[in-house]
């Protein structure tokens, strides 16, 4: 993989992160938020294409499994898979490819 993949790839980690800090929008009938993440899942699909835009999500899913609470509410760490969003969030990678 060249350097400038990574880098492209580490860049829209980095602007789906950034996006988690933006308040999420409840809506009072179902327990997910909505979020700008989603966003830039869709948006790190769409300019990476699928290959680069799998790994730029499964980057950021390995980061939050890991502890960084870089999600909407700033939450991570292994307790995000039990929320309502776990479904969601897991499926990122698949969403962007």
């Amino acid at each position: 993989m060249k350097i400038k993949n990574m880098l492209y790839a580490a860049m829209f980690a980095a602007i789906v992160a950034v996006l988690g800090l933006m308040p999420p929008i409840p809506l009072p009938f179902i327990p997910v938020p909505i979020t700008l993440q989603t966003m830039g899942v869709m948006l790190a699909g769409s300019f990476l294409g699928k290959r680069l835009g799998f790994l730029s999500m499964l980057l950021v899913v390995v980061i939050v499994l890991l502890g960084v609470p870089i999600l909407s509410g700033g939450r991570g760490g292994m307790a995000v898979l039990a929320g309502p969003t776990g479904g969601f969030f897991i499926v990122w990678p698949f969403a962007a490819f």
